[in-house]
Formats: structure tokens, sequence, C-alpha cells
């Protein structure tokens, strides 16, 4: 790792060191580590609680700035198959154990650059969502293709954002990279009531749909068996779709 980088990490980890030893999962633990090795470390965020015009809250676990792109991270610590279907639903086969459906990583994602794109509407910013697996996750039938998604395993991380930030174009101007670093800044550590008001957002999440804000209830897959929360939404019109597992 360059010896700046190194520098600005201990000096981060002696007036923040709470924040480390609570820092989310292995995987997000390793995106991190990639990502000092790339960006200085006022370039790299995490832990943001952006407020969206619905007036929640949403928290970012990691997002990484420069003068034409923002990239935003959903590390998915997952062992075995990660594979999709023809109607972009998700699933995961662990080691000998039955292939089970999970959340998308793109929709959990989307949430979260849609609410940078809001908050960071005065800026010409090119956004890129990246799924980030560990090495434990085979990722060779995600078949997938949204414009500005990148699935990637982490140990190819690096030179994965170097090519795509070797081609990006210097949308702003260094004063205006200074300007979205402090916005982001503001958004990073807030204080106790930011927080709370985040988790009751969860709470009420829990039971609304994210897409139309009608109530979820819970239904069981014919096909699967498995538990899942679905739009009431389902048969009305216009047909909301929405789904989510539910993780005994």
């Amino acid at each position: 790792m360059n010896p700046i980088r190194v520098v600005e990490t201990i000096i981060d980890w002696i007036f923040n060191r709470d924040e480390y030893s609570n820092f989310g999962k292995t995987g997000e633990r390793l995106t991190y580590n990639t990502l000092c090795e790339i960006y200085r470390k006022k370039q790299i965020f995490r832990n943001l609680y952006i407020k969206r015009s619905n007036g929640r809250y949403t928290e970012i676990d990691l997002c990484t700035v420069g003068r034409g792109t923002i990239f935003v991270y959903e590390s998915k610590n997952l062992r075995g198959e990660i594979s999709t279907d023809i109607k972009n639903n998700w699933y995961q086969k662990p080691p000998d154990k039955r292939k089970i459906k999970i959340d998308s990583p793109i929709l959990q994602n989307d949430v979260h650059v849609e609410a940078l794109k809001e908050y960071l509407s005065g800026y010409p910013l090119d956004f890129h969502s990246v799924i980030v697996f560990n090495e434990y996750s085979n990722i060779d039938n995600i078949k997938c293709n949204f414009p500005g998604v990148h699935f990637i395993k982490c140990d190819k991380l690096a030179n994965y954002i170097y090519k795509i930030r070797r081609k990006a174009n210097l949308c702003i101007t260094k004063k205006q990279l200074h300007e979205v670093i402090e916005l982001l800044g503001k958004a990073e550590r807030p204080d106790d009531s930011v927080k709370q008001q985040h988790l009751d957002d969860l709470k009420t999440a829990k039971t609304t749909c994210p897409w139309c804000g009608k109530r979820l209830v819970e239904r069981t897959s014919s096909e699967t068996g498995l538990r899942f929360l679905g739009c009431i939404g389902f048969k009305g019109y216009p047909r909301c779709k929405y789904t989510r597992s539910i993780r005994s």
C-alpha cells in the first residue's frame, strides 16, 4: 500500500477508533482495504446517512469520489454459486445445500445510488454501482446487464476501478470536487438523532413497499416453499411486483 495511504488510515483510526472496531462485515473491510490502495483517505466515505426527497434516511456503507465518477459499493460476503434468471431474480447455492432466493444487490444498491444523485444533483457526476463479491463466490452465472452496474470479485476490484477511471471524463473541476467531498463529509458522521431517525425509517420500511408505498404481506412461494414479503399491489393496477425474502 502507498505509504501516504497507510499514514492517513492510521491517523483516521486513532481519531475514529470506534468506527473501525464496528466496521461492517469481512467483505466490507476487504473492499475498504482495496480502495485505500487507490484513493486518498478524503475521497473514501463510510456509513453515509443521506436524507431522501421522501424524508427518509438511507445508509450507504461505502463510496468513493473522483473528478469524473462516484462509485457506490455493495459488498456481498457469500459462499457458493451466485446466479440470476431471465426475470432478474437472484439465487445463492451454498456448498452442499439447496439453492435459495436472495435479495437483489442491484436493487439494494440502486436505492443508495439514487439517494446520492438527489443529494449531489448540482454536480454532473458519472455514477457507478459496484457489487463486490468475496473469493468464495462463484459469479460466472450472473447474467444481468444494466448500464452503470458492475459485478466483480474483491481481488480484481483495483484493476477494474482503474480501468473505468481511465475512460471517465473529468466532468467536474477541482473546486467542485472539493465541494462534493465537503458535502459527503457532512453526511458521513451524523449526530445520534439522524441515526435514530434512520432506525425508525427501517422499521417502517419493513412493512412498506419501497416501490409504491403500499403494505407488504407475507406469502409462500409455490415453487420453493420459501416465505417472502410481497406488495399487496401485486393484484392491483398498476401492478407492483416488489418482493423481499424473509431470512429464517
